[in-house]
C-alpha cells in the first residue's frame, strides 16, 4: 500500500475527508477525489493526480463503513441494443469461408446505408455491439463457388463482420 492510501486510513485522514464532505454539501465525488489527491500528495510517476484510483479507494472506504461519500450524481445506465429491420433478410451461412466464393473487402464510411447496416450487424451479433470500430470485412456473396454470377433475384444480400 502506498503512502497516500496509508494516510487516508489514519484517523486524521478519515476526519479530514469527513470534514470536507460535511463542509460542502455540493461537493462531488470527482472533486473530492481531486482534493484528496492534492492534500495527500497522491500522484503517479508523471506527477498527475491519481484521481481514478482515489475514487475507487474512497468507495472501498465507504463500503467498509469508514467514511460517508457525497451521493453519486449519475447512475450508470445499462446499454440498450437497437433493433434494426435491415437484418431480417440476412441469409444464414453454414460451411467454410472457401464455400462462400469470392470475398471483397470494403471500407464502410459513416453516415451511409452500409454504415447503418454494419452497426445493425454489430449490435445484433457482436458482444460489444457498435463499440468495436476496426477494419471492415464485407463478404460479397454475389458469386457462387464456381465464380459465375448468380441471377439477381437469387443472389443473397451482403453479410459483414469487423475484424
Amino acid at each position: 500500500m502506498d503512502t497516500a492510501r496509508q494516510q487516508l486510513t489514519t484517523p486524521e485522514g478519515i476526519v479530514w475527508i469527513q470534514s470536507r464532505v460535511s463542509e460542502d454539501p455540493g461537493l462531488s465525488r470527482q472533486r473530492l477525489a481531486r482534493e484528496v489527491c492534492e492534500h495527500f500528495g497522491w500522484r503517479d510517476v508523471l506527477g498527475r493526480p491519481k484521481e481514478m484510483a482515489c475514487r475507487k479507494y474512497l468507495l472501498q472506504l465507504q463500503r467498509r463503513g469508514l467514511i460517508q461519500l457525497p451521493p453519486a450524481r449519475h447512475q450508470a445506465q445499462p446499454r440498450q441494443r437497437r433493433t434494426c429491420t435491415a437484418l431480417q433478410d440476412v441469409p444464414h451461412l453454414n460451411g467454410t469461408l472457401a464455400d462462400l466464393g469470392s470475398i471483397e473487402l470494403q471500407a464502410v464510411g459513416g453516415g451511409t446505408a452500409a454504415s447503418r447496416r454494419w452497426n445493425a450487424f454489430m449490435d445484433a451479433y457482436h458482444p460489444q455491439g457498435t463499440t468495436v470500430r476496426r477494419a471492415v470485412a464485407v463478404l460479397d456473396l454475389e458469386r457462387d463457388r464456381g465464380g459465375d454470377r448468380r441471377p439477381r433475384r437469387q443472389r443473397p444480400r451482403l453479410a459483414a463482420c469487423r475484424a
